[in-house]
């Protein structure tokens, strides 16, 4: 989930691309062929650049433990692991490159 922004209508549509990567992993499979996403946490991009934006960009170093967002190339490694046969057996995963933050979230709920 994406915060502070409001913007339910975006996270809805992540969250319907998961599902149709376990649809299409499961259905696609006896054909070999994988189904994989990627799920990165927030990118340093020109996309979230500009003054009107501090104040989120502030919010979104501050929730992650490395305090920084995540590096475009930081994703690299995962999706030349999914392309080369290193991968071969990987099908119907959600790589979730967020620099721990998914992890922190699920623990703060269970306490």
């Amino acid at each position: 989930m994406n915060f502070p922004q409001p913007q339910a209508a975006y996270n809805v549509s992540k969250a319907a691309v998961v599902a149709m990567k376990n649809s299409l992993a499961a259905e696609w499979a006896t054909h070999g062929i994988r189904v994989n996403s990627l799920s990165p946490g927030y990118m340093d991009t020109v996309l979230n650049e500009g003054p009107g934006l501090e104040e989120a960009r502030n919010a979104w170093r501050s929730s992650n433990p490395f305090g920084r967002m995540g590096a475009p190339h930081e994703l690299d490694g995962v999706i030349v692991l999914l392309c080369s046969s290193a991968g071969s057996y990987i099908n119907g995963a959600d790589m979730i490159i967020d620099g721990k933050v998914t992890v922190d979230t699920v623990i703060d709920d269970l306490c």
